[in-house]
């Protein structure tokens, strides 16, 4: 078993190999079929037995169950194969864990920049609704070129409510601070006073 054998199994893979293989499973199968055909039919099946059992053999060599046919010189060269076969599978294998680890790099860099743009968001709106409650206006920035927040006119009709007693002039206001004076006052029972 030499490196011919090797390039043999390379060079008769190919386009045709389908139906060269059809052609041998149909000869081995009718008898009558062989002698019908060409006799190039024949030499292509006796070719194909012969390739086969070579292939057997490559496979039982690499696989190394049939080692004591084999010259040293054979070994060798099985030897380099098997070598160089697993620097490129180990070389492969280097690369997916690779590309799966900045894969994971990307993820975690984006789930770490939407927690903290989720944080400031937070930490704006709170700032904001605590702004609304002391009266003061305070538009927050989310994004560049995103504002959050109500303009100040805005703020003040949200923040601030309308008391039963209103002249012609237009509604007396009551900020929000002392609205929520009033809530808790309403929700005193008339029997606790």
């Amino acid at each position: 078993m030499s490196h011919s054998v090797i390039s043999i199994c390379f060079c008769m893979v190919g386009d045709s190999m389908e139906t060269v293989l059809g052609r041998y499973v149909k000869a081995s199968r009718d008898p009558e079929a062989g002698d019908n055909g060409s006799s190039t039919d024949n030499v292509e099946a006796d070719r194909l037995t012969v390739f086969t059992e070579k292939l057997k053999m490559l496979q039982s060599n690499v696989i190394g169950d049939d080692l004591e046919r084999l010259s040293l010189r054979d070994l060798i060269h099985l030897e380099q194969q098997v070598h160089e076969s697993l620097g490129h599978i180990r070389a492969k294998k280097d690369e997916l864990i690779l590309e799966q680890i900045d894969e994971f790099k990307q993820k975690m860099a984006d789930t770490r920049r939407t927690t903290n743009a989720n944080t400031s968001m937070l930490d704006r709106l709170v700032d904001f609704c605590s702004s609304g409650i002391t009266g003061s206006q305070n538009i927050v920035e989310s994004e560049p070129g995103y504002v959050v927040g109500v303009p100040r006119t805005d703020t003040l009709r949200a923040g601030w409510i309308a008391t039963s007693d209103q002249s012609n002039d237009g509604p007396e206001y009551v900020p929000c601070a002392k609205r929520f004076r009033i809530t808790e006052d309403l929700n005193e029972s008339p029997a606790s006073e």
